[in-house]
């Protein structure tokens, strides 16, 4: 199932792209060699191949590993995702290193960083859609207690903030400009099936449930629901990172078309913005407040919440990049 799920969601994002570009502008080899290639290597000398095999066969799994192998496939897993990101950054400098060294041409510039940025697609895709959801379900959340306080008051709570924030958009603006097909299928599909792959529906309403009450909770109940909920942030996450890319990737081998501009740019701001909507505006704070609620935090010490602040600086800095694009092009055009 969770190999299924994997698939479901990658086919989410060939299907996002293909409704705004040529997917094969997708594909590199030396971009894909350098991410799987690099990373591979890296992992199998730290621990070995076998190694590899052993974790990821434990983490596609249907039932839990034993307790005591969970930190070791774990480890191999984490090794594997760093790697697959170094990779992915090394790929992209390298592309443009050798991009700045032949300037000559300034209509090939676009094309070149569509594929400089490509092997930090790949990694991005690897690390974060599926090594880290992996690594999130190898310890399998237990069922805890469903029963308590209604969970009425967070969603009145919910649908007074998603009121403002619809009251901004309309004040001065259209609705129909913040809504986005492949931007959504990105996004929305990817975590759908991510989660449902990880997570039995039982796990998902106890977990969800059990973070929207307020009433008191044992270390070990809220140790559960926010390593469940941490998963599926970093989920909401990587799917608005790879969105971001796929709408950078599309842009840059469409500089001289300023008509297809525009669906680019559409993707690379609108999946952050659903990714930070979801993740840190709902199950953010939902995490954040588990902390609070435990009744015997001496018998379990329970992380702290913290914001995402890399991803969201992340899409800062890329709405800065996405700017610069948009005015290259049309000087370009103007040309």
């Amino acid at each position: 199932m969770k190999l299924v799920s994997i698939l479901l969601a990658c086919a989410f994002i060939v299907f996002a792209i293909m409704m705004t570009s040529d997917f094969v502008a997708f594909l590199n080899g030396p971009s894909a060699l350098i991410v799987l290639g690099v990373a591979a290597l890296w992992t199998i000398a730290q621990h070995s191949a076998g190694a590899i095999r052993s974790a990821l066969g434990a983490a596609l799994a249907s039932e839990s590993p034993p307790t005591e192998d969970i930190p070791r496939h774990s480890a191999v897993l984490s090794t594997l995702r760093t790697s697959v990101l170094g990779a992915g950054l090394v790929g992209t400098l390298i592309g443009l290193v050798k991009m700045l060294a032949d300037m000559s041409d300034p209509s090939t510039i676009g094309p070149a960083m569509a594929v400089a940025v490509l092997t930090t697609l790949y990694g991005v895709l690897i690390a974060e859609i599926i090594l880290a959801p992996l690594i999130g379900g190898l310890t399998r959340p237990q069922l805890v207690d469903g029963e308590g306080e209604s969970v009425w008051w967070p969603f009145v709570g919910l649908t007074g903030v998603l009121g403002m924030i619809l009251a901004g958009i309309l004040w001065g603006g259209r609705l129909g400009i913040f809504v986005d097909v492949p931007s959504i299928c990105i996004v929305v599909g990817v975590a759908l099936c991510l989660v449902s792959g990880q997570y039995s529906t039982d796990e998902l309403i106890n977990t969800i449930g059990g973070a929207l009450r307020r009433r008191p909770l044992t270390a070990e109940a809220a140790k559960t629901h926010q390593a469940s909920l941490s998963t599926i942030r970093g989920i909401f996450h990587a799917g608005g990172a790879v969105g971001f890319l796929v709408g950078v990737v599309i842009m840059f081998n469409h500089l001289d078309d300023p008509t297809r501009i525009g669906p680019a740019m559409a993707i690379s701001l609108l999946t952050p913005f659903y990714a930070s909507l979801s993740a840190e505006l709902f199950i953010g704070p939902l995490v954040a407040g588990l902390p609070a609620r435990v009744t015997d935090p001496e018998n379990l010490e329970l992380d702290h919440a913290q914001t995402s602040w890399a991803p969201m600086a992340y899409y800062f800095l890329g709405a800065l990049a996405v700017f610069l694009v948009l005015l290259f092009s049309f000087n370009l055009g103007g040309k």
